[in-house]
């Protein structure tokens, strides 16, 4: 199951509309626009590729997820959606 990860700090449960894998609308619908994936261990997490950009807050629980995989690499900006690989097509 998903994760939403949003910049107040709440974290919610989600799935696929089709109940297997997102689409690119859905993904747009959850981060607010255009996607990047980092890879995480086991999982993926899909961010806005320019949330820092149009000044969306930042991200604590979802820097905390990142630097428990790649250590310190920066913040991450606006809500992000942490998922299995395979649910992302």
């Amino acid at each position: 199951m998903a994760q939403i990860l949003r910049v107040d700090g709440t974290i919610t449960e989600a799935e696929p509309a089709n109940g297997t894998d997102f689409t690119l609308a859905e993904l747009y619908a959850y981060v607010g626009g255009y996607v990047s994936i980092l890879p995480l261990k086991e999982r993926i997490m899909v961010l806005h590729r320019d949330a820092h950009l149009v000044h969306m807050g930042g991200n604590a629980a979802a820097t905390r997820e990142l630097v428990k995989v790649h250590g310190s690499i920066g913040r991450i900006f606006g809500t992000a959606l942490v998922c299995a690989q395979e649910e992302v097509k």
